[in-house]
């Protein structure tokens, strides 16, 4: 074989590889933005400006998993501590979700100033 034979292959298990790659981290966005709808709607919770913030990849006792940070801004705006603390409509909640094979797993909220 010679070695451009072998440097195109290398670079179709690579291509091969990422696409595998994409296709986890897309599974894992899509578990997690149904999770968050279902319990952003399961609390009857009022949000806007939904955003997907990011996706990272990480290992934790041998087991690959993805972290999904989807940030929104509280939507209620009957809160009556509003009087007292001023208009929060502008500040980002932050929610952390875990997803293994698809599969949600944990769930975390981080609130950032």
């Amino acid at each position: 074989m010679s070695d451009t034979d072998t440097s195109n292959s290398q670079q179709s298990s690579e291509n091969t590889t990422k696409t595998a790659l994409q296709k986890s981290m897309e599974s894992a966005a899509l578990s997690a933005a149904r999770y968050f709808a279902q319990m952003m709607n399961a609390t009857n919770t009022k949000i806007k400006n939904i955003r997907l913030e990011e996706i990272e990849q990480f290992e934790e006792n041998g087991k690959d998993f993805w972290r999904v940070t989807i940030s929104f801004i509280d939507g209620s705006i009957d809160n009556p501590m509003q009087i007292f603390y001023g208009d929060n409509q502008d500040k980002r909640i932050y929610k952390i979700i875990n997803v293994t094979d698809g599969d949600f797993v944990a769930t975390a909220i981080k609130d950032r100033p």
